[in-house]
């Protein structure tokens, strides 16, 4: 019997650039998100005149109610830009290395920001305490899904190298004291400036459908991050973030219409095309933000070409 050769040694794991070339490359993908942004913004404002010019094409030669291009895009685009900002909020909040006392603070803060971007953005909602609190409840709702089911996503991966990291102290307790006492001290003022009572809260025309909106906004969220946490090369994970933001979308704009077109009596407040542009934005400033950092991440560890799941580990 001859003997079999040896097999050929198997190469070294590529390694992890300098901590330079990592901080050039994280700096180069937020100038990429930044130049994202602006682009998906100036489509938007390239595509209000092409909305009227839709509206009135189809009224005027078709009669048909359904029209191709939202009624207002760049309102809805900044509406989705808020939104977005609060699921990307709560990606943050789940990931950061920050102290829990310290990140929730600076998520209140936050959210208590674009909430007030959001009555600038509104002016018929800056005016009225019912549209505010639907508002308000489907933006807090979202992000809170958004949070929930980014922390079931790094359960089941390998992130959990922040587990046992935090030492909880006296001082901890005190300092969560302290940002449970501003948290209801903003909603008291909140509730205090717009008039809201457990009476009145939920008393919005259309509170259910902005409150559905949201958790729709929160899954299809939740779907691009899971994607893009898949053990992948970021060219397979940014094709199926891209393909869980077209199909969440369009099965959300098309169950919404479902609910309360036709399976309620309630209306939808909104065509079809406006519901999917407003969940579809909001999913892609998810996507143009998360995928350059993603790929800057595994660039950056030398992991671009080969990402090993939980079936190498077992070999």
């Amino acid at each position: 019997m001859t003997a079999c050769p040896p097999s050929p040694p198997e190469p070294p794991p590529p390694a992890a650039l300098p901590a330079a070339q990592r901080h050039e490359r994280r700096v180069l993908a937020i100038l990429a998100i930044l130049a994202l942004h602006g682009v998906i913004l100036v489509l938007s404002t390239a595509a209000v005149p092409l909305a009227r010019m839709s509206r009135s094409f189809t009224a005027a030669e078709f009669g048909l109610a359904f029209v191709l291009m939202p009624r207002e895009p760049l309102l809805l685009t900044a509406v989705a830009l808020i939104a977005a900002q609060c699921s990307l909020g709560a990606v943050w909040w789940v990931r950061s290395q920050w102290p829990s006392y310290a990140r929730t603070l600076a998520a209140v803060l936050a959210f208590g920001l674009l909430f007030g971007l959001l009555l600038l953005v509104l002016e018929q909602t800056r005016r009225a305490g019912d549209r505010a609190a639907g508002w308000i409840f489907s933006l807090g709702l979202q992000t809170l899904l958004v949070a929930v089911g980014v922390l079931l996503v790094q359960l089941v991966s390998r992130r959990t190298e922040r587990a046992g990291n935090q030492r909880y102290t006296i001082l901890t307790l005190l300092l969560w004291m302290a940002v449970v006492g501003i948290i209801l001290a903003s909603g008291r003022w909140l509730a205090a400036l717009f008039g809201w009572t457990p009476a009145n809260f939920f008393t919005w025309v259309y509170f259910a459908q902005v409150m559905t909106l949201g958790i729709a906004q929160a899954l299809v969220a939740v779907a691009i991050v899971a994607a893009l946490d898949l053990p992948l090369p970021w060219v397979a994970r940014g094709l199926a973030a891209s393909g869980s933001l077209v199909a969440g979308t369009v099965v959300a704009a098309l169950g919404m219409y479902l609910i309360f077109e036709v399976l309620s009596s309630s209306r939808l407040g909104a065509s079809v095309v406006d519901i999917a542009w407003l969940i579809g934005m909001q999913g892609l400033f998810v996507l143009v933000t998360l995928l350059p950092l993603a790929i800057a991440a595994d660039e950056g560890q030398g992991t671009a070409v080969k990402r090993e799941g939980p079936a190498a580990s077992s070999q």
